[in-house]
């Protein structure tokens, strides 16, 4: 038990330290009255996403946030009975949804989008305003007087916001290991925090009666809090116990109801607020969350749904349950209607009308989270469970889901023309039909064992098997595509990347994998590097492979000679990192860091000496850090619950010096191009080292021109492109002091 306990110390302090890091190097925030992704934040000169005043807990270097999708596991509900709406959180975003039907929920809005998690919301029917819990991004506030087109009014940064309840003026924030937080939301697009009161457990769930703010406190209970004076919180009465963990709490009359994770639901009698005791219990395992209606206590569990007869408060009887399969973190009840946020599947509808008798409407399904990314032109494909969403990108800032394919879990997808490619899982390998984004098709399959990479070359896609290693399939017929060749790799397949005719293999435990495909009926490995760690992704450039190592951290691998990979830099995080995905462009290649207490993001490496890469910039994002990928200057990161966050490498462009005074530029005369050349108008400055490269959507430099014999000043000039393929491309000019980028597509 005393070795136990040292370790409990131990991990507290961890915590605690990884906390004061974050407030002390916490990126600066303020509170405009535009949405987040509208805000445009100062850019002071080394790059820092910088704001006037207060705190905001995502840091960053060089990188600033664009846009998100923020959509993933549903936590949070709320319900407007009037207006017959419910807003259900998902992720870092809110679903608004007409229930008139409750067989047919209907979606009005998906416009709510925080740059947290929605953990908890509380709805003021007289204001119509919606409050939010965002975890990281603390209290945010909407104006939902209009359904289909919610307005944002403003936020209030705290230390984790949990929980919210408002009382007139005030809203009060349950803020983990801060305890309650008061802010001020009398002008709602200008809320200030004006008052706290620490409690000594982690404030999970808060709710307001009269003078006092009732606090589910965790493992220290209940918390009674004075709020008689907003600006001077203080505790006038508490309840604690022995292994306890109170999740959340509902107040009714003189008693509050109490939703304890391991004893189920606690009645505790709060007449006399000084001394709260407990008057009667109904014993629950796994106990999320409590909504108190007329003589019932609905009580969500782990898998559960259970009604409690509370007419005498002191003998809590079960009357009822009902078994709704997820994690059911948060419920909310109208009349004869129940809403549970269930975490793995979406928003359940249970009728209620007899309480002892639930039965169970519809479930509406909502994304549960974002495993990788795919981005081609103004389309991200975005995977994970339950399957493939299609998002449209054409503006970053928001982007909007058009498309939703049903699949259990899609680990990887990979994009080429009108085709997607999809690794499946046990499901095994997918063809689909992109032509129409809005309208995705299966048209082809092959099955696999556990399938979780996969990567696409013309008339081939190379897919990367957890228990089988390589598999090589022709896909010159989408419909039906067969396997030409195969090759078992030792480990345990997460990834494949292909360059030229060498396929690289992130194969877990067994490194990095190098294998010819030239014969695409007999693959060969022809060289390996052990990576230590867990080798999870793969990118290459060039003549290096950039590895993701898991818990080993990083390492840039020299392949110009497959036959014998030597690691020329290897990056070792400290023991509660890990690296999962690692993408790149140009001089940059991008990391995706988690960490054991708190979700990492990404960091930002330039490779233009790969034995040497320098760290340029992060950015330390609100969900998990998953796939990821980048089409210059953007990175789209798949953020687990959190869906896609879109970013800006702010370093791309950046001029260097404040001495020059003409830079060179081009722009491009026909786009889309037509014909086998690109017709280009240049603008040279002076003395100036200039060089015109091409790369493909991968980040693969498939072409470099030569500008040698051009004069300073306007020149126009035609780049051959007669071998490349129909596709997207990006013209990059380089030169001694400035870097400038366009996208083209060739179509012939």
């Amino acid at each position: 038990m005393e070795e136990f306990m040292n370790r409990y110390v131990i991990i507290l302090f961890a915590c605690l330290v990884i906390i004061g890091i974050n407030l002390l190097y916490a990126e600066s925030y303020s509170e405009p009255v535009k949405p987040l992704w509208e805000r445009l934040p100062s850019l002071d000169y080394q790059g820092l996403e910088t704001f006037p005043t207060g705190n905001m807990w995502f840091d960053s270097l060089n990188v600033r946030f664009v846009g998100n999708w923020p959509f993933g596991s549903p936590e949070a509900v709320a319900v407007d009975t009037t207006r017959n709406l419910v807003f259900c959180g998902s992720g870092g975003g809110v679903y608004v949804l007409d229930v008139s039907n409750p067989v047919h929920p209907q979606e009005l809005s998906d416009r709510i989008r925080t740059r947290g998690e929605t953990r908890r919301l509380f709805y003021e029917d007289s204001s119509q305003i919606l409050y939010i819990a965002a975890g990281l991004a603390g209290l945010d506030i909407w104006d939902v007087a209009i359904p289909d087109d919610p307005a944002y009014l403003g936020s209030c940064i705290t230390r984790y916001a949990l929980g919210v309840y408002t009382s007139g003026s005030y809203s009060y924030v349950a803020g983990v290991d801060s305890g309650l937080r008061v802010m001020d939301v009398s002008d709602p697009t200008d809320p200030i925090e004006v008052g706290s009161c620490s409690t000594p457990g982690y404030a999970l769930g808060v709710s307001v009666s009269d003078t006092f703010a009732y606090v589910a406190d965790a493992d220290g209970g209940l918390r009674i809090i004075s709020v008689s004076n907003p600006t001077n919180p203080y505790e006038v009465g508490c309840y604690s116990d022995s292994f306890l963990w109170f999740e959340n709490l509902c107040v009714s009359g003189s008693y509050v109801y109490v939703a304890d994770r391991f004893r189920g639901l606690l009645v505790l009698d709060i007449s006399n607020p000084s001394n709260p005791f407990l008057v009667g219990s109904c014993y629950f395992d796994e106990t999320r969350d409590v909504c108190v209606s007329e003589i019932y206590a609905y009580v969500t569990c782990c898998c559960y749904l259970f009604v409690v007869d509370i007419s005498n408060p002191s003998n809590p009887v079960q009357a009822g349950s009902l078994w709704v399969e997820g994690d059911n973190p948060g419920i909310s009840v109208s009349d004869t209607i129940a809403f549970i946020a269930d975490g793995w599947i979406g928003l359940r509808v249970i009728d209620i009308s007899n309480p002892p008798y639930p039965y169970p409407e519809t479930c509406y399904e909502l994304p549960y989270g974002a495993s990788n990314v795919f981005v081609l032109g103004s389309y991200a494909f975005l995977s994970g469970s339950p399957g493939l969403r299609i998002l449209d990108i054409s503006d970053l800032s928001l982007p909007h889901e058009v498309a939703h394919w049903d699949s259990f879990y899609i680990y990887d997808m990979h994009v080429l023309s009108n085709y997607g490619y999809a690794a499946a899982g046990y499901e095994g390998f997918f063809v689909m039909d992109v032509w129409d984004p809005t309208f995705p098709i299966k048209v082809g399959s092959c099955p696999t064992d556990d399938s979780r990479g996969i990567f696409a070359i013309w008339p081939y896609a190379f897919v990367a098997d957890a228990n089988s290693g390589l598999h090589i399939t022709d896909v010159s017929d989408p419909i039906i595509p067969y396997y030409t060749g195969h090759y078992d790799t030792p480990g345990y397949a997460h990834d494949v990347y292909v360059l030229d005719t060498l396929a690289y293999i992130a194969d877990g435990y067994q490194g990095l994998r190098i294998i010819n495909v030239s014969d695409v009926y007999n693959p060969q490995e022809i060289g390996f590097y052990d990576t230590r760690g867990t080798a999870c992704d793969v990118f290459v450039s060039d003549s290096y492979a950039y590895v993701a190592d898991r818990d080993s951290g990083f390492c840039i691998i020299d392949v110009s000679n497959p036959s014998n990979p030597q690691e020329i830099y290897h990056y070792i995080p400290s023991y509660w990192e890990f690296i999962t995905a690692v993408h790149g462009f140009d001089q940059y290649v991008y990391f995706s860091v988690v960490n054991v207490f708190e979700f990492i993001g990404f960091r930002v490496y330039d490779i233009s000496d790969p034995s040497n890469p320098q760290e340029v910039g992060y950015y330390l994002s609100p969900g998990s850090s998953q796939g990821i990928f980048v089409v210059d200057p953007y990175i789209f990161a798949a953020q687990g619950f959190c869906g896609l966050q879109i970013y800006e490498n702010l370093l791309t462009g950046i001029e260097e010096s404040n001495k020059v005074v003409s830079i060179p530029k081009f722009r491009l005369l026909r786009n889309p191009t037509r014909g086998d050349y690109i017709e280009v108008e240049l603008h040279l400055a002076q003395n100036d080292n200039v060089g015109l490269e091409l790369y493909n959507l991968l980040g693969q430099r498939v072409k470099t021109f030569s500008l040698n014999g051009l004069s300073s000043g306007k020149n126009t000039v035609r780049l051959q492109t007669k071998c490349l393929a129909n596709g997207v491309y990006f013209l990059r000019l380089k030169s001694n002091s400035f870097n400038q980028t366009s996208k083209l597509i060739l179509v012939r």
